[in-house]
This record gives C-alpha cells, structure tokens and sequence, in this order.
C-alpha cells in the first residue's frame, strides 16, 4: 500500500542524513524530518486521531507544516491547510465544512483564527505551534512523542484537502490521495529531471497545492535540499539563490517580475549562476516578464500548465532537452490524458481552440463534502478544466480563454460572485459586479462596478474598507466605479464585457 510517508522513507533509503530542508537558520536531515513526523503522528494517535479524521493548520510557512504533512500520511488522516491569507468569514466556513477535528495555529494567526471562530459553529481542538506565555508547547509534547512505527493508510486514501475559490463564490475542498500526490511530485520530477545534485527553493505558500506538493513534495521524494522561505521575499530569494546554490525556482509570474526587477536594482550582485529551471504556472507568463528574466538571469522561464485538481497536464522537459516558447506551456505530462472537445464534444482540429478535458494519476479523487460539484466537472474519469485550449502539429500546447469567470491575481484565484455578494451587504449598494481586468504586475486587477442604492453615497475607499473585513486583500477590489446603471443585453443579461470600458 502506497503511503507517501514510506515513499520517501524508501525513496531516502542511504541518504538518511543529507539535508532535506532548511529554513531560516535551521535544518533538518531526511532521517530528523521522518522520526519527528513519526513521533507527531504517534501523539496524534495516542490522543485519539482516527484515519480519515481530518487536521487543519493556520500558519504561514515553517517546518511545522511540512512534518505534519507527513505525520498526517503517517496516520492516515487528512491534512486540511488553511490559507494564512484568508480573511475571517473565510476561514469560518472552511472550519464548519471540513470540521476539522484539530487545528494547529500559529501564535502570530491567533488574533484571526479567534475572529473566525466568533462566525463559525465548529470548534476543533486548538494545539499552538509555539510556546504559549505559560512555556506550554503543544507541538513540543507532540514531538516527544512516543513514534507510530507504522503507516496506517495509504494508495487511494485522501491524504489533503486544499481548499481553493470556485467560480460560486463558495470555495472548493480539493481532496487528493496518497497515490495522487506521489504520482504527480513524481511527473515533477521526471519533466524538471530533478536529480541528486539540486536544491529546491520554495518561496510559494504551503497551504497550497502549488507549494506542498508540486514544490515541496517532489523535492522529498528526491531526496533533494528544500530551501523553504516563510513569505516570498525577493531580496531575500536573491540571497537564498547564492548560499544554497538553488537550481529549481517554482513561482508564479509576479514572483519572477519581482526578482528580475529587484536583481538589476540591487547595488550588490548576487552569484545565481546555479539556477538552471525557474517553472512557472498559476497564471499566464507574459512576454515581459519572461524575457526580462532571462535578460537578467540568463536561463529561460519553464512555463507548465497544472490546476489542483490535475497537476501537471503540460510542461515543457528539461529532461527532453525542451526549449520553451513563449505563450506556449508544451507537450502533455507523463501519464496524463487530454481530449480537446467543440462545445458538442466533438474533437477539434489541430490548431483549433477547445474545451479542455484531462484524466490520468494525479486527478483529484473529489471536491471534498461536494458531490454535486464533483459530478458536474468529472465524468467517467475525465475532468473538465473550464479552460481552453489548442494544439500545434508537434503536440504543444496552448491555453486559451476561460470558460469560467475566474479572476487569476498573482496565481491566487478570485471568484467573482464571492466579491459580488459582499459588495452588496453594503447598505449602499444596489447592484454589483465584478471582472478580472489587465495589470502589468499581477496578471489581473480586481474591479468592482457598482450602482448605488438611491439618494445613497459612497466612497471607493469606504466601499474597500467594508470589502477588507469580509475578504482577504488579494480579493479586495483594487478599482472601484460607480455607475447609474449596468450594461445590460437585449435579454436583460449583464455585459461583463461592456464593464470593462466603464
């Protein structure tokens, strides 16, 4: 039975005591990082966690994170992360959806988690991360624990549930098992031909899929160096980059505009003559930003295609010898499946733009607590991306518009109807909407286009202030207009288009 605890257990077998992460100044060996996740998930047993039961964390990164991770694999149970960006009425209903039976919280995420549990009716056991003003630790007593010894689930068992936006405004468990888990980190690494003699910097959030497992968990299972960050920091990357000398950079677009800026900036030169593979996914890479950092940092950016249901579904190889083209994010990933299908679900000529359906090893197994959602996006093992794309003659591949009207800002999704509904708690508001419109730095801009309610005003700031306390900054409409009325059909359906010339 295929437990992604023992898979880098097996896959560390005489490396043991090489590095498996640093962070800040401190390490951990492959050998450190299983036994005290071992011992955490002996605690965690011991104190009555059942496989299945599900575990949330509320932290930004640290190596915390990660040793629960695979304590929780180890147990059999699932690792809910919670997004430290999150607002509080957000946080409250992921609470009462996964009812997790055990939160950790970080001492610095208190002061939210308390807000969220005010508006939420679950209330899980709370363990801190650090010592409490009384010298309490609850994860030390964890860590001392006496060890489980044994793996106590595994193959197609849930090992994490990331919660994610959806288009409804409601945001969506994706629940991926232990074989879905391994197999992609291992696609990862055979696209990225990640072999002993690199190192892995992970700038990118652990509470997502991009940073736990595409980053994080293909380093582990090559037995390759983490270089873990607790927020992204470019200066700080730049420095990270020389000391360890980091090869692989998982990021997305704005990460890269913000190193290639800030290295041409910096009056020091930092030595990143080791970086060899920055991969980039979580929105569109623009020309810009692609050639300013080969410009700066002389290597080419390996664009991919991957979604936290599906991941990867397109990427360039550097172990093909692959030279990635702009706007292009290449062939189809090892194992997986894709049919390009017209809106009768016929398939498309090459060249042509279509819907864009994918099956393979690392599918999602469901969106957790939702099986409405999950049968209207899965059918007989094929998953409907709600993206578009197109195929050339050599099998490369390109994404097209969107079927769904998400809003990609930096690589984190924003749910138009979410901010919708929020907009029009204001008592000012009369209608709402809400598109994705361009920005040089983060892909897209959150705009609000609004009607007030009659004899009524408001500010744009006062409209942001009232957004802030309901949703977390990134979701917070960065332009805010004011209108008599919405551009409306023949049919009296909303032009979003007609919104953005408004």
């Amino acid at each position: 039975m295929a437990n992604l605890f023992d898979e880098i257990a097996r896959a560390a077998g005489t490396r043991m005591d090489h590095t498996a992460l640093w962070f800040g100044t401190t390490s951990h060996s492959y050998r450190s990082l299983l036994e005290t996740a071992d011992r955490v998930a002996g605690g965690l047993v011991a104190a009555g966690l059942r496989p299945g039961d599900g575990v949330s964390v509320l932290s930004e990164n640290r190596p915390e994170l990660l040793i629960l991770y695979l304590a929780l694999a180890r147990a059999g149970a699932l690792y809910i992360p919670i997004n430290p960006n999150l607002a509080a009425p957000e946080i409250a209903y992921i609470l009462d959806h996964a009812t997790p039976v055990t939160l950790f919280v970080g001492e610095t995420m208190r002061p939210l988690y308390e807000a969220a549990q005010e508006r939420a009716a679950h209330r899980p056991k709370l363990l801190t991360l650090e010592e409490t003003a009384d010298g309490a630790s609850a994860w030390q007593g964890l860590a001392t624990s006496a060890p489980l010894g044994k793996s106590c689930g595994g193959d197609r068992d849930g090992a994490v549930v990331c919660y994610t936006s959806a288009t409804t405004g409601v945001p969506k468990g994706v629940r991926a098992s232990h074989d879905a888990e391994i197999a992609s980190a291992r696609s990862f690494a055979q696209v990225w031909a990640v072999g002993p003699d690199v190192c892995m910097l992970v700038g990118l959030p652990l509470a997502y899929i991009y940073g736990l497992t595409t980053a994080s968990l293909t380093a582990l299972l090559a037995t390759i160096p983490i270089v873990a960050m607790e927020r992204f920091d470019a200066p700080r990357a730049l420095a990270l980059i020389e000391a360890h000398r980091c090869s692989i950079l998982p990021a997305v677009p704005t990460m890269l505009a913000m190193l290639a800026e800030t290295a041409a900036l910096l009056p020091k030169k930092f030595d990143t003559s080791s970086l060899r593979l920055p991969a980039s996914s979580g929105a569109r890479l623009t020309a810009p930003v692609a050639e300013r950092f080969r410009a700066v940092f002389g290597v080419p950016v390996y664009e991919f295609y991957a979604s936290s249901e599906c991941r990867p579904v397109f990427a360039w190889a550097l172990s093909r010898g692959d030279r990635p083209r702009q706007g292009i994010v290449g062939p189809v990933a090892p194992g997986v499946a894709v049919r390009i299908l017209d809106d009768d679900g016929k398939p498309v000529a090459t060249g042509e733009e279509g819907n864009l359906f994918v099956r393979g090893p690392t599918l999602m197994t469901d969106y957790y607590r939702n099986p409405a959602l999950t049968r209207s996006v899965l059918q007989d093992g094929w998953f409907d991306t709600g993206d578009r794309a197109r195929v050339d003659a050599d099998g490369n591949h390109t994404i097209g518009s969107r079927n769904k009207e998400m809003i990609n800002r930096g690589g984190a999704k924003v749910a138009p109807p979410e901010v919708e509904t929020v907009l029009l708690a204001h008592p000012s508001v009369k209608e709402a909407a809400v598109i994705g419109v361009p920005d040089p730095a983060y892909g897209e801009h959150v705009k609000a286009v609004l009607v007030l309610q009659p004899g009524c005003n408001a500010t744009a700031n006062a409209i942001r202030q009232h957004c802030r306390t309901h949703l977390a900054d990134f979701k917070v409409p960065g332009i805010v207009t004011f209108v008599d009325a919405l551009p409306t059909g023949p049919t009296g359906k909303l032009l979003k288009r007609a919104l953005l010339d408004l």
